[in-house]
């Protein structure tokens, strides 16, 4: 089994056990030890091949990658829509929002913001589904 991205911002330290909301590909358990150990997979190793390091190179990189696309697609909405800055809601609205100078509701909110990424899907699902 390879890795989540949850395990990857696990590794990193991005987020805690808890937080690790999905499932694990292997159905293991949601350490970071755990985390590294599917990381490791991802290059077809195992973590005694490419050790700790390896591993956690391995999250550098997705977190790279999963950085750029995410901040390219919304400084391109911010571009198209005219929007003067993003709020963010959800687990990763903390890390987001320091990573695109962005507002984060969970301050403002509590828990209940990580709500709000399920309810806007539901509320445009709703728009479409009435068009």
């Amino acid at each position: 089994y390879f890795a989540a991205s949850a395990d990857a911002h696990l590794a990193l330290g991005h987020i805690t056990p808890g937080d690790y909301t999905c499932p694990a590909p292997d159905n293991g358990e949601k350490t970071p030890d755990a985390a590294l150990r599917r990381l490791a997979h991802v290059v077809c190793a195992d973590i005694d091949e490419i050790g700790r390091d390896g591993a956690l190179q391995v999250a550098r990189e997705f977190w790279q990658a999963q950085r750029t696309l995410i901040t390219r697609a919304v400084g391109r909405a911010l571009f198209q829509s005219g929007a003067e800055r993003v709020i963010t809601a959800g687990i990763g609205a903390d890390l987001f929002a320091r990573e695109i100078d962005g507002v984060t509701l969970n301050r403002e909110l509590g828990k209940v913001a990580d709500a709000l990424p399920a309810h806007a899907v539901r509320e445009v699902a709703l728009r479409v589904a009435g068009d």
